[in-house]
């Protein structure tokens, strides 16, 4: 019998690596290496609906038990690697044991960054796992007060959810909006004023000094200017960095592990995906960290494709969504410095500041305008109330595109790909997806509201 193909890291790159080596006919030994000890299961939803809802371990997980089974993929939980063996095609496990493979994909992941000063405070989290979750729900008891440090998308995630909750919510952020670096301060200053009118408390421009308390909890911290914020709970939102220290003392970077668009590493018949590589970009020819959901997807089926020889076809558009407030965010497209709004855009696309509503009891409909002319927001949204339509319109998607593609859930960022556009803020891809066949009309779309039956589009 061959060496398997070992894949290490149960997140969406090594899931998607795995059904698509499976859907493309491979007959090979295949292993998932999990360093927790759940099966493969979806992270978006820890800084959602896990931070509401008891035990949704069943709910995140992408397949049952029973699909591994029957596809012959065998999982290794709970036992993390330690150390690659390029020359001899091992990896070290955490129990002792070893692990031969014939190609290696590099799935690890990322893990949040931590701050020093805060070390030994039992009440200060990240959020990356599922027990991360089950921490920050105990302690978003309403009336408390969260002290969420960092803006980026965890940051934003979480203070939605900790609103809703009824928890008093601080965020203080070093820079001048939030997501400014990648989006540009016009949408950032949107989602500054988003927050605001949400109940949320933004510190722009501020940083944390030194944080004060008695024990190991933190009961307030300074900041640079000489404000003193009570807290209960700290959640550290300040970014991600590769989860690769297994890979020290290789020739692949700790820093993210360099490949060509396919996946493919210096190292042969080594690869990477996720939030564990800096793939190449050929839009703007440099190696670039994925630290987005849809991009994991992509990546791994990327590589399941060249791991076979097959043609993984041309590259995407990056695109990513978040979710706050019970209303989801889509973004497809690059960052052009000195437009307006710091993305790309073309005729006919939804501005940045359309803001677009669909939820239970509007059949998907939108509500539009600004965010001063949307609803009130701070415990308006049910959480458990939401419809998300993009999910049950993307996989009403035309079923040629979705072979072509292999999975329903990767095609939205590819109706982008067809033209130079960029982006789409708002909700619903009732609207996403009937912008996108307006704009890109070779792309065949057909919409049907799944309440109703009724075809939307065309």
């Amino acid at each position: 019998m061959s060496d398997p193909i070992v894949i290490v890291g149960g997140g969406l790159a090594g899931q998607r690596c795995a059904e698509t080596l499976r859907r493309c006919g491979c007959e090979e030994p295949i292993v998932m290496v999990c360093g927790e000890p759940h099966r493969p299961y979806d992270r978006p939803p820890l800084s959602k609906e896990a931070l509401f809802e008891g035990d949704i371990e069943d709910t995140l997980s992408f397949r049952p038990r029973e699909w591994y089974e029957q596809k012959a993929v065998r999982l290794s939980l709970g036992v993390a690697a330690r150390r690659l063996n390029q020359r001899d095609k091992l990896i070290e496990l955490a129990d002792g044991s070893r692990l031969r493979y014939g190609r290696l994909l590099i799935a690890t992941g990322a893990r949040p960054r931590s701050l020093a000063m805060f070390d030994g405070f039992e009440n200060v989290s990240g959020l990356r796992t599922l027990e991360d979750a089950r921490t920050l729900r105990a302690a978003l008891v309403p009336g408390s007060r969260l002290l969420v440090i960092g803006a980026g998308f965890i940051g934003q995630e979480v203070a939605s959810a900790a609103r809703q909750a009824g928890v008093h919510t601080k965020i203080v952020e070093a820079a001048a909006s939030p997501l400014a670096s990648l989006l540009g301060t016009e949408m950032g200053d949107w989602f500054a004023q988003l927050h605001r009118e949400s109940g949320v408390e933004l510190l722009l421009g501020e940083q944390v000094v030194a944080p004060r308390g008695e024990g190991r909890r933190v009961q307030a911290v300074t900041l640079a200017g000489g404000r003193t914020i009570a807290c209960d709970h700290v959640l550290l939102g300040v970014g991600v960095q590769p989860d690769l220290d297994w890979l020290d003392g290789t020739a692949l970077q700790r820093t993210g592990v360099r490949t060509d668009l396919d996946g493919r590493t210096d190292v042969p018949d080594v690869y990477a995906a996720g939030d564990a590589a800096a793939i190449f970009d050929p839009q703007i020819g440099a190696h670039v960290l994925g630290n987005h959901w849809e991009s994991a997807g992509r990546q791994g089926s990327r590589v399941a494709k060249a791991m076979l020889g097959l043609d993984p076809g041309p590259a995407s558009i990056s695109s990513f969504w978040s979710d706050l407030y019970g209303t989801p965010r889509a973004v497809s497209g690059a960052r052009v410095p000195g437009r307006r709004g710091g993305l790309r855009r073309r005729p006919g696309l939804a501005p940045f500041h359309r803001d677009l509503h669909a939820r239970r009891g509007t059949g998907g409909r939108a509500a539009r305008g600004p965010p001063g002319d949307a609803p009130a927001r701070a415990g308006a949204v049910d959480p458990h109330h939401r419809k998300d339509v993009r999910m049950s319109y993307v996989a009403q998607i035309d079923e040629s595109a979705c072979a072509a593609h292999g999975d329903c859930e990767a095609i939205a960022p590819e109706i982008f790909r067809l033209e130079d556009v960029a982006v789409v803020i708002g909700v619903g891809s009732d609207e996403l997806m009937l912008e996108a066949a307006r704009v890109c009309p070779a792309v065949a779309i057909r919409v049907v509201d799944e309440d109703s039956g009724e075809q939307i589009f065309p």
